[in-house]
C-alpha cells in the first residue's frame, strides 16, 4: 500500500502479527523472525527497534525504514493509490516522471518543471483532466 507524506512518497507494511513473508519481502531480509508476543525486531534509521503487532514499518525513497504506531501513521500520512501512467499531467508527453504536482495525483516533466509555475501547471492539469473522455 503507498502512502504520501508531504513531500515525501513512502511504501508502508503494517505489521498485523501474522503476515511476516510480507514483512520479510518488504524489507528484503529472509532472517526476519518473532519473538514472543509478535514482536519482531527490525534495524531502522533510528537504531534497532521492535515492530509490535499494529505498527507500521515505513520504507522511505533514501531506503531508510522508520516504525510509526497506527495513530502517528494517520497523523503523519495519508493514503495514496495512484499509478503513474507515463504522462506528463501539464503537457501531456510521455516523459520521465520529476514531481508531484501540490495536491493532484499526478506527475510533471522536467520541462514544464522548468519552464511553467506551479499555478500554470495547475491550471493546464485541470484542462486536460476536463478533456478526457
Amino acid at each position: 500500500m503507498k502512502f504520501r507524506k508531504k513531500p515525501e512518497l513512502v511504501d508502508a507494511v503494517q505489521w498485523n502479527g501474522e503476515n511476516l513473508p510480507e514483512v520479510r519481502e518488504f524489507v528484503d531480509i529472509d532472517r526476519l523472525f518473532t519473538l514472543p508476543g509478535n514482536i519482531v525486531p527490525i534495524q531502522t534509521s533510528e537504531g534497532p527497534a521492535c515492530l509490535s503487532v499494529g505498527y507500521w514499518l515505513v520504507k522511505h525513497a533514501r531506503g531508510t525504514f522508520s516504525l510509526y504506531s497506527p495513530a502517528n501513521m494517520l497523523k503523519h500520512f495519508e493514503t495514496f493509490d495512484f499509478e503513474f501512467d507515463g504522462i506528463c499531467g501539464c503537457c501531456g508527453f510521455k516523459e520521465v516522471p520529476v514531481k508531484l504536482m501540490p495536491d493532484e495525483k499526478a506527475y510533471v516533466c522536467n520541462v514544464c518543471l522548468v519552464e511553467k509555475t506551479p499555478q500554470q501547471r495547475m491550471v493546464k492539469y485541470r484542462e486536460n483532466l476536463e478533456a478526457k473522455p
